[in-house]
């Protein structure tokens, strides 16, 4: 794929603005691309039981209390089975390897789950955030995946008090 990177350049205030990031980030507000890239690049089971006829763009106020410049990053409210659940996608755009994207992951996540979490009602639970990386480098992408491949976990007894997901990696080398 012939991506060109451009040099990211710092706002006046100190923010970061990338290209593509922007670009992404108006991607993925559109509906239609939003179906296709569930149904065509996200290799998962749970893709199956969404009914993409219910698919509606949502406030996504939680992710910009923490990253007021990362435009990249939706809401998406969307039957699932028998129920309404919210997919959020969190993009990263990679141009090469880096073995601290599932902490970076979990700042952010862990970050907009406590924005969120003070506005529920009493028995209302957070939204399911589902993190993908776009990964345009010129190398294979062998970064760790999982929070649990980056901590030293010393047994068993211990692993279930350590924080654990994955990201999913939508390559484009």
């Amino acid at each position: 794929m012939g991506f060109t990177m451009v040099k990211r350049k710092k706002k006046k205030d100190n923010k970061i603005s990338h290209p593509i990031d922007k670009f992404f980030g108006r991607l993925f507000l559109d509906k239609e691309i939003i179906r296709e890239f569930l149904i065509y690049l996200v290799d998962d089971d749970f893709v199956k039981y969404l009914d993409f006829r219910t698919l509606s763009r949502e406030d996504r106020r939680g992710v910009q209390n923490y990253h007021k410049d990362k435009t990249s990053d939706v809401l998406w409210k969307i039957k699932y089975k028998k129920q309404y659940i919210y997919i959020g996608i969190l993009i990263e755009v990679q141009s090469s390897n880096d073995n601290t994207m599932p902490i970076r992951f979990l700042d952010y996540i862990g970050l907009y789950y406590e924005n969120k979490y003070n506005s529920l009602k009493k028995n209302d639970k957070i939204i399911p955030i589902i993190p993908i990386l776009f990964y345009i480098g010129g190398e294979n992408w062998n970064a760790k995946m999982n929070f649990h491949d980056l901590v030293d976990i010393p047994d068993e007894s211990i692993k279930k008090y350590i924080p654990n997901f994955e990201y999913i990696p939508i390559i484009l080398n």
